[in-house]
C-alpha cells in the first residue's frame, strides 16, 4: 500500500503532461473577435472616464469649453481650436490675457487677448480693450465685465471634432455606434 503523500504526487506527475498540452495547442481561429470586444470594452471604459473626468473639473474648478469658429486668433489658434476656460473675476485679469466676453450688442462671446485694462463705472467692473492675434488693430467696442472667461490652454483641432459629434447627425451616429457597441460586446456568445 502506498501512501497519501505518494499517491498525489503520482496524480501530480500525471497531469503536468496534460496541463503542458493544453497550452501548447495553437490559438482557435475565432479568437480575433474577443480581442475586438475586449478592446471595444476598454476604449468605452476610456470615453466614460474621460466625459465623467471632465464634467467632475468643470463642476469642481468651474471650467467650460469654447470652440473658436473664425480666424482672428490664428496661427497658434484657428479656427477649430477647443479652449478651456475658467471664469474669473475682472479685477483677476491682466494684459496678454486670452479672454472670452459678450459682445454688448449680440451677447456672442469674443475670445481675444487683451492690450488694455481700464477701469469702468463699478469697482467690480472692468474695461476691456481686446485684440485677435491675427488682427492690425483693436477691436471697435471695448467690454466692460465683471467676470470672463480665462484661457487655460488650447487644443488646435478638438473643437471640429466636438463641433461634429454635437451636431444633430453626429449625435445620432454616435447615439447608434454606441449602442451597437455595447450590445455586441453584451450580446451571449456560443459556449
Amino acid at each position: 500500500m502506498t501512501s497519501t503523500a505518494e499517491s498525489l504526487r503520482d496524480r501530480e506527475v500525471d497531469q503536468e503532461p496534460r496541463l503542458r498540452d493544453r497550452s501548447s495547442r495553437p490559438r482557435r481561429r475565432g479568437s480575433v473577435l474577443p480581442a475586438i470586444q475586449n478592446a471595444l470594452v476598454w476604449l468605452l471604459g476610456i470615453i466614460g472616464a474621460i466625459a465623467i473626468a471632465w464634467l467632475l473639473a468643470s463642476w469642481i474648478f468651474g471650467l467650460h469649453l469654447v470652440i473658436l469658429t473664425t480666424g482672428s486668433m490664428s496661427p497658434a489658434m484657428p479656427p477649430g481650436t477647443a479652449v478651456i476656460e475658467r471664469t474669473t473675476d475682472a479685477a483677476d485679469l491682466a494684459v496678454g490675457d486670452v479672454v472670452s466676453v459678450p459682445r454688448a450688442h449680440d451677447g456672442q462671446l469674443v475670445t481675444h487677448r487683451i492690450v488694455g485694462i481700464d477701469d469702468a463705472a463699478s469697482a467690480a467692473e472692468r474695461a476691456l480693450t481686446l485684440r485677435g492675434d491675427a488682427n492690425d488693430t483693436d477691436d471697435a467696442d471695448s467690454y466692460v465685465v465683471s467676470r470672463a472667461g480665462i484661457m487655460i490652454f488650447a487644443i488646435p483641432g478638438l473643437g471640429v471634432a466636438l463641433s461634429a459629434m454635437t451636431s444633430p447627425a453626429g449625435l445620432a451616429i454616435l447615439g447608434v455606434v454606441l449602442a451597437g457597441a455595447v450590445l455586441w460586446v453584451l450580446w451571449p456568445g456560443r459556449r
